[in-house]
């Protein structure tokens, strides 16, 4: 069976090479509505040409870069947001890290430490963002206080993109000055509370 699937693969290689040129070819391969495998596509029998092309090229159907993702806050509650700059990277994206709550006691059967599920530590949002001065201003006034901030990920089926509705404040605010490069300004929001995740639609 292995071999049978190296033999579907060397002739996948000669395919592409040999339609490379044909703009009908390469424009099937990227779309991805041709990334349905055939029912007889497997690595029990060597599919046909396009059977292989169609399984091993397919995109997934909900592939998505980050282009598009954005990071406002709101400083009135939640009714207004906006842009925090223009988004560089997303280092960190808020990891929920359950605490370890230590309940070994001393009358226990064995040496095995017990324990159990604490709070929650919601963790921070890290990023970059390019050097603005005003926009750099405006998150200066408001580090070290309670917000509301939005992060929208660009990753909509049909209508509308997931967002993540968080409480927190700007915990650390630091600036970036490379010899090369843009300047940049970096920003850390620390997560009060639950966040309030709506999935895309």
């Amino acid at each position: 069976m292995l071999r049978k699937w190296f033999s579907c693969v060397r002739r996948l290689a000669g395919l592409f090479v040999g339609r490379i040129g044909d703009p009908s070819y390469v424009g099937r391969i990227a779309n991805p509505s041709c990334g349905q495998a055939p029912a007889t596509a497997g690595l029990e029998t060597c599919p046909t040409d396009d059977e292989v092309a169609a399984q091993c090229l397919a995109v997934p159907a909900h592939f998505a870069i980050a282009l598009g993702a954005d990071i406002a806050m709101s400083t009135d509650g939640g009714n207004t947001y906006t842009t925090l700059g223009n988004v560089v990277d997303v280092l960190d994206s808020g990891d929920a890290d359950v605490q370890d709550e230590d309940v070994s006691y001393l009358q226990q059967p064995d040496a095995s430490m017990r324990f159990a599920p604490g709070l929650i530590n919601e963790g921070e949002y890290k990023f970059k963002i390019y050097w603005n001065a005003a926009k750099y201003a405006s998150a200066r006034a408001q580090i070290r206080t309670s917000n509301y901030f939005k992060i929208t990920w660009p990753d909509k089926i049909n209508a509308t993109n997931s967002t993540e509705l968080v409480q927190g404040y700007i915990k650390k605010l630091g600036k970036s000055l490379p010899i090369k490069g843009n300047m940049i300004t970096d920003i850390a929001i620390k997560i009060s509370g639950q966040p309030a995740f709506t999935q895309a639609t």
